[in-house]
């Protein structure tokens, strides 16, 4: 009766064991995925931020005939470019 006891605890004590590893594995997939994916809101805020202050800025151009240097928008701030030569308007968001 003592063996079948010992048997059923060791089984017990792996299983839980294998329980806590793969529930362990989970997280840390779960905490990348939110990673990754906070990563990306960041990178579309940006880029349409940018897009937003090219407009902006292609906007103030015609109006008063200057383009800002920076235009700030979703509590970012973009740099703003104007090359007259070529006359294209170029927009970089740090984030």
């Amino acid at each position: 009766m003592h063996n079948k006891k010992g048997i059923i605890l060791t089984i017990t004590v792996i299983f839980v064991m294998i329980l806590i590893i793969m529930a362990g594995a989970a997280l840390i997939l779960w905490t990348n995925h939110a990673i990754i994916t906070e990563r990306q809101i960041r990178r579309m805020r940006a880029f349409y931020t940018a897009e937003a202050a090219i407009t902006r800025a292609l906007d103030e151009l015609r109006r008063t005939g200057t383009s800002p240097a920076n235009v700030s928008l979703n509590n970012l701030t973009a740099n703003v470019t104007y090359n007259s030569t070529s006359g294209s308007v170029n927009a970089s968001v740090y984030y």
